[in-house]
């Protein structure tokens, strides 16, 4: 979806009859409520949003009458309509070599100057004036302190839409290779039936694509595996199954209600 006309962008998609109403509704103050939480052995800060603000409403519309409507590639799973965690593992059944790849610091790395170039392909305005300012008023409704927070309505796609160049040239990199390749958020999956995937090479090639980006691989939370790996309580190999320890932890929420 592209947006070529000024009113149509203000009027139609957030309901307003002038900007000028965005100034008011944007400013931050106890609008987020900051918190620290622990998934998957990551410690995440949030910075969740008040569904009681006038800014949420305004990200909800935006979110849903122009930003859901951006096409993504296939292999991203993470935070799209009609997918969940399992299309991210699903692709990779029945591989013999594994890597999953982490990326540092994801909604915080992406900041307004990040968003305002990604969001130039989208915004057509032949008058450049009216263009940026439409730009930068979506910049201001989706960002906090220069950066996307995690935990407003917009973050999740807008990563995915900052994302989605790269998505596409490492999936095509990887069809060179034989490679699977699946995204969701922040984690990167790769299976291959081609020993060739543990070699430093591809981490090394995968690493310098998304720097071009200002994103880093952590180092530290790369898994290479063998025959199956273990993602999140989950066993991928000829299937997917549930682990142990996840089975543990269901059992014992299932007993604590007998």
């Amino acid at each position: 979806m592209k947006i070529y006309s000024e009113d149509f962008f203000y009027k139609n998609l957030l309901g307003f009859n002038s900007r000028e109403v965005i100034e008011d509704i944007v400013v931050t103050a106890n609008v987020y409520q900051n918190f620290t939480i622990k998934v998957n052995g990551k410690n995440r800060d949030i910075s969740a949003i008040n569904s009681n603000t006038k800014l949420y409403h305004l990200q909800r519309k935006l979110l849903k009458n122009f930003l859901n409507n951006i096409p993504l590639p296939n292999c991203v799973c993470g935070f799209v309509e009609g997918k969940s965690y399992l299309d991210f593992l699903k692709p990779h059944c029945g591989k013999k070599y594994y890597i999953r790849l982490d990326i540092k610091n994801f909604f915080n790395s992406i900041k307004s100057i990040n968003i305002a170039k990604v969001l130039d392909e989208y915004i057509q305005l032949e008058n450049q004036e009216q263009k940026q300012q439409v730009i930068k008023d979506i910049c201001k409704i989706v960002t906090l302190n220069d950066s996307l927070p995690q935990g407003a309505v917009t973050s999740p796609q807008l990563s995915n839409i900052f994302f989605r160049r790269l998505d596409i040239r490492i999936r095509n990199y990887c069809r060179k290779f034989k490679v699977e390749y699946t995204r969701y958020a922040d984690d990167m999956l790769f299976s291959s039936m081609e020993e060739s995937l543990h070699q430093d090479f591809f981490v090394n090639k995968i690493s310098k694509i998304v720097k071009d980006i200002n994103l880093n691989i952590n180092k530290k939370k790369v898994i290479k595996s063998k025959n199956k790996i273990i993602l999140n309580g989950y066993v991928i190999s000829d299937k997917i199954s549930l682990s142990r320890n996840k089975m543990k932890k269901i059992n014992t929420f299932i007993y604590s209600f007998i």
